[in-house]
């Protein structure tokens, strides 16, 4: 089951490169409360779907660094963004999501994630101020947390962009997590 979750992903994920607005790729060394360590690769696609609205494919692998237990995440989204100003915008995301453990069953869960991001007059920086619910659908599983998140962008050319960011997720699997991000646009 989770090779062909996988293999699907990937194939949805293959092919949404072909109408990408973006792709990105991360890679993020993440702090558990408990004081485990782990690193989390992830690589996402992103595509204009209608107006002001954007799609995206996401994947991530998250690897325990004592254990070596591996959690993926599928997730499909949706984007909507409003400009404020010319230097701030919002954004509203909408994702359905499956988590797919070493050991354990697939499980689904849903994302819903409020942004707001200032333009720097002019320089080549951004900042992204950020909060997320990730809820699971099924009562039994404990697969539920708000995330505080904080991201400094840099546009290194108009199609390049590199983010450092720092997550604070508390609730089930409490982590603070530091990633960093390249973003190439089309």
């Amino acid at each position: 089951m989770k090779f062909k979750m996988f293999a699907a992903a990937g194939l949805l994920a293959a092919s949404s490169i072909v109408s990408a607005q973006s792709v990105s790729l991360g890679f993020a060394q993440r702090d558990l409360d408990s004081g485990a360590k782990e690193h989390q690769n992830s690589i996402s696609v992103k595509t204009k779907a209608y107006g002001s609205f954007t799609g995206d494919v996401g994947l991530s692998a998250t690897q325990n660094d004592a254990t070596n237990a591996i959690t993926n995440r599928y997730e499909l989204g949706a984007t909507y963004t409003q400009p404020l100003t010319s230097s701030l915008s919002a954004d509203m995301r909408v994702a359905q999501g499956w988590k797919a453990k070493s050991g354990s069953e697939t499980t689904t869960y849903y994302v819903i994630e409020p942004s707001v991001t200032a333009k720097i007059i002019g320089t080549p920086f951004s900042v992204k101020a950020g909060y997320r619910v990730r809820n699971a659908w099924e009562s039994n599983v404990a697969d539920n947390s708000t995330t505080s998140r904080l991201a400094l962008g840099y546009n290194f050319t108009a199609k390049d962009r590199i983010s450092l960011g720092r997550d604070w997720q508390r609730g089930d699997g409490a982590v603070t997590q530091t990633s960093l991000q390249y973003t190439r646009s089309f």
